[in-house]
């Protein structure tokens, strides 16, 4: 049976850094950032929201539920 490899604790540099840990490999893992994540989630979620809302307006007013989509996509987006 094969000893465990220890893992290294690497400090960051900058305010609020926490440590990474250095796998055995070398390679550093960093804890997932969680505001970048949320960044990301949400600029995603714009956009598809605005998708959604071009696609509505493409289908025009033909469609039954079209006024009652384009003011829920209105107030999704400004709530954002």
């Amino acid at each position: 049976m094969e000893p465990k490899k220890r893992v290294q604790a690497v400090p960051l540099r900058g305010a609020g850094a926490v440590e990474a840990q250095a796998a055995p490999s070398g390679k550093v893992r960093r804890p997932i950032n969680m505001n970048h994540y949320v960044t990301k989630k949400t600029a995603a979620q714009s956009m598809l929201d605005i998708a959604q809302l071009k696609t509505v307006l493409y289908v025009g007013p033909g469609y039954r539920f079209y006024i009652a989509l384009i003011v829920l996509q209105v107030a999704v987006l400004h709530l954002l």
